[in-house]
């Protein structure tokens, strides 16, 4: 079986490569099943606007 490869797992990985060290992200945005499912388990820090 064939492991899913995601386009959010790998900008994930390769903004950690690049030396990613805090996101700064704005509430209720579309991105915001990326930072839960990806961001936020990894090493990159949020900072989350209001």
């Amino acid at each position: 079986m064939e492991t899913k490869y995601t386009v959010g797992q790998y900008l994930t990985e390769r903004l950690e490569q690049l030396g990613l060290g805090h996101l700064f992200s704005i509430a209720g945005d579309y991105t915001i099943e990326w930072i839960n499912e990806h961001i936020e388990p990894s090493s990159i820090e949020t900072r989350r606007g209001s």
